[in-house]
């Protein structure tokens, strides 16, 4: 299976990026017995990195992929990210709308909780597979993510406009990256 061809119903993907150690894939040395992630691990912690910057938490450097209910929706959370921490690998630098410049840890953990509620939504509100999203389904997690809550649902206000545009900015990247996904992508030509 190659990138962009995304398995059939029923099918299992096997990621082009299988066995990746991310660390060696980024040029990033570890301190001594550390552990190195890999691409297909569930959970990605990166704590052992020699030379980490001192005001990053251990959360900030772990990525738990479990937290989305769709396993196929991991793998491409899994390929998103990977390709959004690592550019220059060389089946991301041919995507012509991928981003160049590499996201931090802590950025790229972000967008892991974004995509996650956004990828759990879908599945909340039916959706099996990414083709079937609609611009309605967009618009609707936007108006959803604009609007802070508290633990009972109630809205209480806005949240900050960055939020919102974090927010937007995952949905709207997992079309850029789409031809990447192996087991699951927009429908050809979506652009949310």
């Amino acid at each position: 299976m190659t990138p962009g061809i995304v398995a059939a119903a029923g099918e299992d993907a096997a990621s082009p990026f299988s066995g990746t150690d991310l660390c060696a894939e980024a040029g990033w040395l570890l301190r001594a017995g550390g552990r190195r992630p890999v691409f297909d691990d569930d959970v990605w912690c990166f704590g052992d990195v020699d030379g980490l910057a001192v005001q990053l938490s251990e959360g900030d450097v772990r990525m738990d992929f479990t937290a989305i209910c769709d396993p196929r929706w991991r793998l491409v959370a899994k390929e998103y990210l990977m390709a959004r921490m690592l550019p220059g690998h060389e089946l991301v630098a041919g995507l012509p709308h991928a981003y160049r410049i590499p996201l931090a840890l802590r950025s790229c953990k972000r967008r892991l909780a974004e995509l996650t509620g956004w990828l759990n939504r879908l599945t909340a509100s039916g959706a099996s597979s990414l083709s079937q999203v609609s611009q309605q389904h967009c618009d609707r997690y936007l108006h959803h993510r604009r609007a802070r809550r508290d633990r009972d649902g109630t809205e209480l206000g806005s949240v900050d406009e960055s939020a919102a545009r974090l927010a937007a900015a995952v949905v709207i990247e997992l079309a850029l990256y789409g031809e990447l996904f192996t087991a699951d992508a927009y429908a050809p030509g979506f652009r949310p």
